[in-house]
């Protein structure tokens, strides 16, 4: 995402749209009948603990042109409508994942840190309130290098958040970013991309001595792998979280809204590649329908945890059903 144009189209208005409700909880278990307003849920996957956190969320005035650029917009009203979405404002969250295993403690990507405003850079409050220091995380896994992803590595001060944590991304992303002059061409954003570059560049210069680069398809931590998922950003890395026979599969930024379920070929203007986005898009929702497999997103409503089922030709996104505020047991 480029910050200058989320500026323009109201995610980083302060005050217009507040942040919906105080994300601060405590790390006792509340009294019995009492349900906490809280900023996380625990998920038992296998051996793992995984923690689902919330750094706050994105809202655009107009869906468009940012989602489906160039489709009717009477097309696009009427599909918000179909999809139980509203008609002028998108949202959308910020769902951050944690991974506890053994000794390490490996968060997923960092949130946008100071850059959001009031509606995001809610991560490092959450991860406070359940007992969780910045110096705790042993490792970062960055997915790609839009804003909402790294903008939490480095604080307004420029030191890093995460002062004992070794970082991984995969050298596919790494190059793009750090090339001589990126290449978006092929993307539909009519943006100057030079503050995101500028921004990546400068994180990647905070953090170069504990940077490691990663292959696809080699297994880190013994519980992640990742995979290349082209379009979104170069080397837009999701990946599958596992434990014995126990999975969640993590699309990342695929789809950014059930609106992109629904629609995949629409598309939007945050690919750096439009035409493979889509593509991208369309094989990752088909191939994780078709195996049932338990989805993880970064942008679909809170937790971000479901499935990708279909409604006629249509996909269609299918919240996880929990029973429990605070813990899910896969």
């Amino acid at each position: 995402m480029n910050r200058r144009q989320l500026l323009k189209t109201g995610v980083l208005a302060g005050g217009m749209y507040a942040f919906p409700g105080a994300m601060a909880f405590g790390g006792n278990i509340p009294e019995k009948g009492v349900v906490e307003n809280v900023g996380h849920i625990k998920v038992r996957l296998g051996e793992l603990e995984i923690f689902l956190f919330s750094d706050g969320h994105i809202t655009l005035k107009n869906p468009q042109p940012v989602f489906a650029p160039g489709v009717d917009p009477e097309e696009v009203r009427k599909e918000l409508k179909r999809v139980f979405l509203k008609e002028d404002r998108l949202e959308g969250a910020i769902n951050v994942m944690v991974i506890k295993t053994g000794e390490r403690l490996i968060l997923i990507d960092t949130g946008s840190g100071y850059h959001f405003g009031e509606t995001g850079g809610r991560l490092l409050h959450n991860l406070k309130n359940t007992g969780i220091a910045p110096r705790d995380v042993t490792d970062v896994f960055i997915t790609h290098a839009h804003v909402d992803h790294i903008g939490g590595i480095v604080d307004n001060e420029g030191k890093t958040v995460y002062p004992d944590a070794k970082y991984y991304i995969a050298q596919k992303e790494y190059d793009f970013w750090t090339s001589e002059k990126p290449d978006f061409s092929k993307s539909k954003n009519p943006e100057n991309p030079g503050e995101s570059v500028k921004l990546a560049k400068q994180v990647f210069r905070a953090i170069k001595n504990k940077l490691i680069k990663f292959d696809y398809g080699e297994t880190l931590f013994s519980c992640i792998t990742p995979e290349l998922a082209e379009g979104h950003t170069p080397g837009h890395t999701v990946f599958t979280v596992f434990s014995g026979d126990k999975n969640i599969k993590h699309i990342v930024d695929t789809v950014h809204t059930p609106l992109l379920v629904a629609r995949p070929e629409w598309g939007t203007q945050w690919d750096v590649d439009f035409i493979q986005g889509v593509k991208a898009r369309k094989l990752i929702l088909e191939d994780n329908y078709r195996k049932g497999t338990l989805v993880m997103t970064t942008h679909l409503p809170w937790p971000g945890l479901g499935y990708i089922g279909k409604n006629g030709n249509d996909y269609q996104w299918v919240p996880f059903p929990y029973f429990t505020p605070n813990e899910i047991i896969l």
